[in-house]
């Protein structure tokens, strides 16, 4: 499953005052399926993501915002990227990668 998956289903579970357990047990599934599928060592079944859409109230359409708004802003920098010279596209991909590191580091 996408670690942004896992970090909306993550906050949604704060957000219900619930745990995995829980949630599993909604799921009808057990512990360590759903373990199983964060850890993406399983994987996520579109029915089970529905379900847990439905379970945690998550809205697929805020979900799905996202992702094309990802998409843009990813095209956006690309664009950008691709008119600088070698050295200031690689001081910008450094940057890039630092930012992404010390954002996964807050998770």
């Amino acid at each position: 499953m996408s670690e942004k998956y896992i970090h909306i289903i993550k906050d949604a579970l704060k957000l219900n005052n619930m745990t995995q357990r829980q949630l599993a047990d909604r799921m009808q599934i057990t512990p360590q399926t759903l373990n199983a599928i964060f850890h993406e060592r399983s994987p996520l079944r579109l029915d089970d993501f529905i379900n847990i859409t439905e379970i945690l109230n998550i809205d697929l359409s805020t979900i799905f915002a996202k992702d094309q708004e990802d998409e843009v802003v990813h095209a956006n920098l690309m664009n950008l990227i691709s008119n600088l010279d070698p050295e200031q596209t690689e001081i910008v991909l450094t940057l890039i990668h630092y930012l992404n590191d010390q954002n996964a580091n807050k998770k």
